[in-house]
């Protein structure tokens, strides 16, 4: 595909090309670095809508695909149109249980173009006590994979990383985190208006004095978010620790059964993660029924799969 910059334009060079014009060669005087994705669209789109009819349904593979996986969202201002959207889980939100919930969102800032070569595990452990609480351990492992002479590639992978989980988890521990020095920060413009939204959510955040995580209550869900940064060839870890609110009821009168279940979501976009949940069983209690079928070995049922669409398992337990 050749576009009006004069340069062919496919699968294998993509990323480069839109490097390269976005910030080397982008008009300053109109300042708009991303012109060029902008005006490869249309050409993309007419090559979709001319395309031949015995590759048709190859091309609408392609897009249910993407918007399966999170990759590809929609959003209307028409409401009617953005409820049918939603009711098709093609808006990208944040999903609502009663049960265990995990989001794990990056937000590359000041990282360069280095998101792509970043892989990332996601290990969750939900341990449950001989009381039915719960404790959730969430480990994330971070791979640089970047060439470190490269323009983009070379340069470290700066990213405030985001725990969404039920709501009224509490907070016991956090390790791995990166310390950001405070000259980092970038102070708003004199005269710059406060976004409503980003307000509600500062206004009602609170900082654990042990590791500067910032603890926040956005869509529904307990909030906490920190740093971590990632050198070219580096790979580094971080680990939150905290107790969900709710229990599991196993042993009442009138009820001899509980569940437990994990909906985990993927962020959307995101490529090379992977993630594994163990869900430790205590003395007493027995496993009726999962779903996937998951194999009980020792004391723990494991869940392991790549975080390529949203996920879910559940558990019946005795």
């Amino acid at each position: 595909m050749q576009d009006q910059y004069g340069v062919v334009v496919d699968h294998n060079n993509f990323v480069r090309q839109a490097q390269y014009w976005a910030e080397v060669e982008y008009d300053r005087e109109e300042n708009k670095p991303k012109k060029f994705i902008g005006d490869l669209l249309p050409i993309l789109l007419n090559r979709v809508f001319q395309v031949e009819p015995d590759k048709l349904l190859k091309v609408v593979g392609v897009f249910n695909n993407a918007l399966t996986d999170r990759d590809l969202l929609f959003y209307f201002s028409d409401s009617s149109l953005e409820q049918k959207i939603k009711d098709l889980a093609w808006d990208g939100s944040i999903k609502s249980t009663d049960k265990d919930y995990l989001l794990v969102v990056d937000t590359n800032i000041a990282g360069g173009k280095t998101n792509h070569v970043i892989e990332q595990m996601i290990e969750h452990q939900a341990e449950i006590q001989s009381d039915g609480s719960i404790i959730d351990t969430v480990t994330v492992r971070r791979a640089h994979r970047g060439n470190a002479l490269d323009l983009w590639e070379g340069v470290a992978n700066v990213s405030y990383l985001r725990f969404y989980v039920p709501a009224g988890s509490k907070l016991i521990s956090v390790s791995g985190f990166t310390d950001i020095p405070s000259f980092r920060y970038q102070l708003p413009d004199e005269g710059a208006v406060p976004d409503e939204d980003l307000l509600a959510i500062e206004n009602g955040s609170i900082i654990d004095e042990r590791s500067n995580t910032r603890i926040t209550k956005e869509f529904g869900k307990a909030v906490f978010g920190n740093w971590i940064s990632v050198d070219p060839g580096e790979v580094k870890q971080v680990q939150i620790q905290y107790k969900l609110p709710f229990k599991l009821e196993v042993g009442g009168l009138l009820s001899k059964t509980d569940t437990y279940s994990l909906l985990v979501q993927k962020q959307p976009g995101l490529v090379n993660s992977y993630f594994v949940s163990n869900v430790v069983i205590p003395a007493g209690y027995e496993v009726l029924w999962s779903y996937p079928d998951l194999r009980l070995v020792d004391n723990r049922l494991q869940y392991i799969t790549d975080l390529n669409s949203d996920k879910y398992f559940g558990i019946l337990l005795k």
